[in-house]
C-alpha cells in the first residue's frame, strides 16, 4: 500500500498541491533542484493519477473520477467520487477506505 492507498485509508485530508509545495520547499538547499514550477504540476499529476487508478479499482467510472480530481484533496475527491453513497456508506457502515 503506497501513500495514496494510506491517505484514503487513514482518512488524511490535505490538498495534493500544497503537500507537493510543502515538500518541495523542505528540499530548497539543494543546488541542482529542478524549478519549482516544473516540478510541483508533475508531482501533483502523478499522485492524483494514483488516485484515480485506487478509486477504478474500486468499480468507479474514470469519468466519474476524472470530473472530481480537479478537487485535489484526498477525501473530498474521494467522496465525491464515490458519490451520495459513498458519503452515506461511511457514516452508516463506518470507514469504507
Amino acid at each position: 500500500m503506497g501513500m495514496v492507498g494510506i491517505a484514503l485509508a487513514r482518512g488524511f485530508a490535505y490538498d495534493v498541491r500544497e503537500l507537493a509545495e510543502f515538500a518541495y520547499r523542505q528540499l530548497g538547499g539543494h543546488s541542482h533542484l529542478v524549478g519549482e514550477a516544473d516540478v510541483v504540476p508533475q508531482a501533483v499529476e502523478f499522485v492524483l493519477e494514483r488516485v484515480a487508478r485506487v478509486l477504478s479499482d474500486e468499480g468507479l467510472a474514470r469519468d466519474v473520477v476524472d470530473a472530481v480530481l480537479p478537487s485535489a484533496v484526498f477525501l473530498d475527491l474521494a467522496a465525491r467520487a464515490r458519490g451520495p453513497a459513498g458519503r452515506a456508506g461511511r457514516l452508516l457502515v463506518g470507514r469504507i477506505w
